[in-house]
């Protein structure tokens, strides 16, 4: 209870709104995983799997440094929660949720309550 005394009342709360907006953005982003892949995915995805067995991002015989740290948190996800599609964009799905919330903070810093929420229900 003394940490309330030291934030002031209008900050009381003021994470939980920024927190819903990530776990609605995170399971609004999340319906669509199991979606057949675009060919850009497979480049990352081949990548990041050979960048798990030999340390270097390769796509057949030639290196693929575009987009190498996307490449990595794939491979750190491949890491985390084994090879697949689904693994492959949590990345990017993780990264798109916390766009809403900076988002969301920004927009109700700069323009209040309502617009904030009425720009996070649009993205």
């Amino acid at each position: 209870m003394t940490i309330f005394r030291t934030v002031p009342t209008w900050q009381r709360g003021s994470w939980i709104a920024p927190l819903t907006v990530f776990a609605c953005a995170l399971l609004l982003f999340s319906l669509n995983l199991d979606r057949p892949p675009d060919p850009d995915e497979l480049h990352h995805v081949l990548a990041a799997q050979h960048l798990l067995e030999t340390g270097r991002p390769m796509i057949a015989d030639g290196e693929y440094w575009r987009g190498i740290l996307h490449t990595w948190m794939v491979a750190i996800s491949y890491q985390a929660f084994g090879e697949g599609l689904s693994s492959a964009r949590f990345p990017a799905v993780l990264l798109a949720a916390l766009v809403a919330p900076a988002l969301f903070l920004w927009v109700r810093r700069e323009a209040g309550n309502t617009a904030a929420w009425l720009t996070a229900c649009s993205t």
